[in-house]
């Protein structure tokens, strides 16, 4: 055997040809120039209709689009409040007007604290306005928080709770 044969037969010395070599090097960054871009452009789209998706939805996977006429009615529902005297949802679903249990009211009568702080919670009330309602006196008067497109107005004594009520904007 000579030197440039090879003891394995499998093994071949590849032919270089420059053309062959040239083409192939350009032919992968014709493929590179259109490919990545299209593929960017295909995730952002489909990024784009998902976050569209979840923000019509409400991101539990109905179909029924939040709106400002269901978002009151949600979060009674999350919170299971009945319609009643204490927790009234008016004006076509813009408003909702609530009472809470005092010290002077009877048994039953207003919603319980767990109850209005469910409230909070499920309008998104951010953490200032949480703390802003827990630390309002009967000196205090009616006082006003807005967020999100939500104005909650209240006034707070220990004898007949808190009072307020929610308006979208």
């Amino acid at each position: 055997m000579t030197a440039t044969q090879s003891d394995n037969p499998t093994e071949s010395s590849p032919v270089s040809d420059p053309v062959l070599e040239t083409e192939k090097v350009t032919s992968a960054r014709a493929l590179r120039r259109w490919l990545i871009p299209t593929l960017t452009g295909a995730g952002g789209f489909l990024l784009g209709a998902a976050l569209v998706a979840e923000l019509t939805t409400g991101g539990d996977g109905s179909d029924s689009p939040v709106t400002a006429e269901t978002r009151f009615q949600d979060a009674l529902t999350g919170c299971n409040v009945p319609s009643s005297p204490s927790a009234k949802l008016g004006d076509d679903g813009r408003t909702i007007t609530i009472d809470s249990h005092g010290e002077e009211d009877m048994v039953g009568v207003g919603l319980s604290y767990e109850t209005f702080s469910c409230l909070l919670t499920e309008l998104k009330a951010p953490a200032s306005v949480i703390a802003h309602v827990g630390q309002t006196t009967s000196l205090d008067g009616r006082q006003i928080e807005s967020w999100d497109g939500i104005t909650f107005a209240w006034s707070y004594h220990p004898d007949r709770g808190a009072d307020g009520v929610y308006t979208l904007d």
